[in-house]
């Protein structure tokens, strides 16, 4: 089993929040988030479940129960990409959808063109 903090600190690098914004998001003053860090002292039950929620994680995962496979590029910008959308309005995220189906299509697109035309 691996120590709490190490894998908090872990999880919220990857994802670019820092324990402050961690601790903000999961509505804890910033030094209780510390003691879980440190391990004086372990996250109840409410905020385990918040700490898995903005960490984008399981509680098996966040005590070492289980191990994900080892994770590629793409993983870790998935993983960026999806903090960020997190942060964003609901407008905005009607925006970024927008914005994400247009690079699709355009990427269908300049594929379709690099293929050459059957006679």
């Amino acid at each position: 089993m691996v120590k709490i903090g190490t894998k908090l600190r872990e999880l919220s690098r990857r994802l670019e929040l820092s324990d402050a914004e961690v601790a903000r998001q999961i509505g804890i003053d910033p030094r209780r988030y510390g003691h879980y860090m440190t391990g004086h002292s372990s996250p109840n039950y409410k905020v385990l479940t918040d700490l898995c929620r903005v960490l984008q994680t399981t509680p098996n995962e966040l005590f070492g129960f289980e191990m994900k496979p080892a994770e590629g590029r793409r993983s870790a910008l998935i993983d960026r990409c999806n903090s960020i959308l997190l942060r964003l309005t609901e407008e905005q995220l009607e925006l970024a959808v927008k914005l994400l189906k247009s690079l699709v299509k355009a990427d269908k697109l300049a594929l379709s063109k690099k293929r050459p035309k059957k006679q």
